[in-house]
């Protein structure tokens, strides 16, 4: 998709204007580039991760670990990120909160995008996304792009996690006292 973006600075800070599918998953990921279970994944500046390999094992490469003290407010959400071709028996992206000492799943993508909710039960628990390839599954130059928005709406192109814009409606960018120095309009 295409998205004209008006941007302006304010009090030192970057303020984008119409883009409600900002991308929360934080880069850099929790590991880099890696190679296990004959499997290796590639970190790419952009943020995408590329994976090639026989998988020996199951293997999963952690995006965010539940350990990070990550959270998420409760609200609905959208996973994407997986390629086409994913599902239970081949691989995946997967969104899991910490309960004790268990990982319980909230959501896996296997290529078309899914939506889940987070209950305010659950949203001070610790979260982590991984990418998961299953034993025996082959891939090459398999890309995955872990993005997640708020909403139900499925972002249709990948944007990587930019840190400190804020993002802001129409409404409360009007409100806002100044625009100044500029405003400038970019195209994703």
């Amino acid at each position: 998709d295409t998205l004209n973006q008006a941007i302006g600075k304010v009090d030192g800070r970057t303020y984008r204007l119409g883009d409600s599918l900002p991308n929360l998953i934080p880069f850099p990921y929790a590991q880099g580039t890696r190679t296990a279970s004959g499997v290796t994944f590639t970190v790419n500046a952009d943020g995408t991760i590329n994976v090639n390999g026989t998988a020996t094992a199951d293997i999963s490469f952690s995006v965010i670990l539940s350990n990070n003290g990550y959270k998420l407010s409760s609200g609905t959400y959208t996973l994407t990120g997986c390629p086409a071709g994913g599902g239970n028996a081949t691989y995946a992206i997967s969104i899991s909160h910490r309960q004790g000492d268990s990982m319980i799943q909230y959501a896996k993508d296997s290529g078309s995008g899914v939506a889940f909710t987070i209950p305010s039960e659950y949203e001070n628990d610790n979260m982590a996304v991984g990418v998961v390839i299953k034993s025996g599954i082959t891939v090459n130059d398999l890309v995955f792009s872990p993005m997640l928005v708020t909403g139900t709406n499925k972002p249709t192109k990948y944007r990587k996690f930019v840190n400190p814009e804020v993002f802001l409606t129409q409404a409360e960018y009007d409100a806002l006292p100044t625009k100044e120095p500029y405003v400038v309009y970019n195209t994703y």
